[in-house]
C-alpha cells in the first residue's frame, strides 16, 4: 500500500485500503491454520468468558514480571523481553 500521499486522495481511502489488506491477510492465515489443524486432526480451541477470567487471575497472581525474570540467565531474559515485552520475532 505504501505511505499516505495526500495528492492521491483522502486519508480515509488509504486507511480503508490498509484495513482491506489486513482483513484479506487474516482470512488467508485463518484458512491456512484451519487446513493445518484438520490435517493434524487437532480440534479447534474455543475460549469462553470463564477461560478469560482464569487468565486474568493467573496473570494477577504471577506477580511482577521483572521479579520472575531475575531467575533466568541473561540470554533467556533478553529473549523473553524481546519476544513478549517488545513483541519482536
Amino acid at each position: 500500500m505504501g505511505p499516505f500521499r495526500p495528492e492521491r486522495g483522502p486519508a480515509a481511502g488509504w486507511l480503508f485500503g490498509i484495513a482491506q489488506n489486513k482483513l484479506r491477510e487474516s482470512r488467508r492465515r485463518g484458512r491456512i491454520e484451519s487446513s493445518a489443524r484438520r490435517r493434524l486432526e487437532i480440534p479447534r480451541v474455543t475460549i469462553d468468558d470463564h477461560d478469560l477470567e482464569r487468565v486474568d487471575e493467573l496473570a494477577q497472581s504471577a506477580g511482577d514480571l521483572a521479579e520472575h525474570l531475575t531467575f533466568l540467565s541473561p540470554e533467556q531474559r533478553e529473549a523473553i523481553e524481546g519476544r513478549i515485552v517488545n513483541e519482536r520475532g
